[in-house]
């Protein structure tokens, strides 16, 4: 049986689940996701034009709630994590029994998210409002219940004024720890509790687990290539994953990147990733390299998601679309706000 953890979800009983309703109600979603046609149309127009053209659609109750308070991109930004959220949690209270539980195993990422961007923002001195702009406003926990952290003025202080989750025995012992220790240490926390807390006599929890693995091998690569582009020495790898192993993370580390595609080549979707890593031989641009691993994972995705139609992994699908689309519309807008030249941002949002 799956257990539902500390998030105050209904336990699941043998047989209870909507999937049929919940997956019908997600390929509709789907439906309102922006093409990859309209990312050029966009970037075309100017950061007030963008938002004009997103109040057609599924964002407009979210720009028009917002467009007396913000402008510009920072009302794009607002608006459209704002529409997330409610989308999110929309979801979720869509799902019952098992699909409920499972989902809200999955939202607890976005808990270890604005814990990471609270500690990131506290630690950096960054204002409070960029540091309240930047979280994300989905999964569990109320948005009031990151205030108190939110009101701080330390690093130290924000520890301590944290909402009480899962994750607060293992902050506590990190007070003294560099930053990237304590990320890393959240990130391995999360997997390690979402994999254990998963069935695997069923066959779609069996599925449902080798995505994660994947996921963790994503997870993994990215802090080793980011780690080795900054100069850095990795944290442990989070547990779990496929095909990531320690001995890959030592033999990175120490290559020299001329000699990490062949490195690279060796986990499954090496070759896929080759391109991505030529390129940044020549540009030592990291964002491409990790927007294609991005790219990769979604398409893993809707091969799970195709091959188990009624399970939590179409619902995961969609969650990790809308977050890209998210995400580019903030890039789109800011890169117009800032001057970037349309090849800048196209480049920057991995067309």
């Amino acid at each position: 049986m799956t257990r539902a953890g500390s998030f105050g979800l209904d336990p699941i009983t043998q047989g209870t689940s909507n999937y049929p309703y919940v997956t019908a109600r997600i390929r509709s979603l789907k439906t309102h996701l922006l093409g990859a046609e309209e990312y050029p149309k966009l970037i075309a127009r100017d950061v007030h034009e963008i938002a004009r053209r997103l109040e057609e659609g599924q964002y407009k109750r979210a720009v028009n709630d917002l467009s007396s308070t913000y402008d510009g991109a920072q009302l794009i930004e607002r608006a459209t994590q704002r529409q997330m959220g409610d989308e999110f949690r929309r979801i979720l209270s869509w799902c019952r029994g098992e699909p409920r539980a499972l989902l809200g195993l999955y939202f607890e990422r976005f808990t270890v998210s604005n814990i990471k961007t609270l500690l990131r923002g506290m630690h950096a001195g960054a204002d409070r409002e960029d540091i309240e702009n930047a979280l994300i406003p989905s999964g569990l926990l109320d948005a009031t219940e990151w205030e108190p952290a939110l009101n701080t003025d330390s690093f130290e202080a924000c520890l301590d004024a944290l909402p009480r989750t899962r994750y607060t025995p293992i902050l506590g012992g990190l007070a003294d720890e560099r930053l990237p220790v304590v990320e890393n240490a959240l990130d391995r926390a999360y997997y390690e509790g979402l994999v254990e807390a998963i069935d695997t006599e069923k066959r779609s929890h069996q599925a449902l687990v080798r995505f994660l693995r994947r996921e963790i091998d994503v997870v993994n690569l990215k802090l080793l290539l980011r780690t080795k582009h900054s100069n850095v020495e990795p944290g442990p790898l989070v547990p779990r994953g496929d095909r990531v192993t320690t001995k890959h993370a030592e033999r990175i580390q120490a290559a020299d990147w001329s000699e990490v595609p062949e490195i690279v080549d060796e986990i499954s979707f090496g070759d896929v990733l080759r391109p991505a890593l030529e390129t940044y031989l020549e540009t030592r641009d990291l964002n491409t390299l990790t927007t294609v691993l991005e790219h990769l994972h979604i398409e893993a995705a809707d091969e799970f998601g195709f091959r188990y139609p009624l399970s939590i992994i179409p619902l995961i699908e969609y969650v990790l679309r809308k977050q890209i689309e998210v995400n580019r519309l903030r890039m789109i807008a800011f890169g117009k706000q800032t001057g970037l030249s349309r090849d800048e941002i196209e480049e920057l949002i991995g067309l």
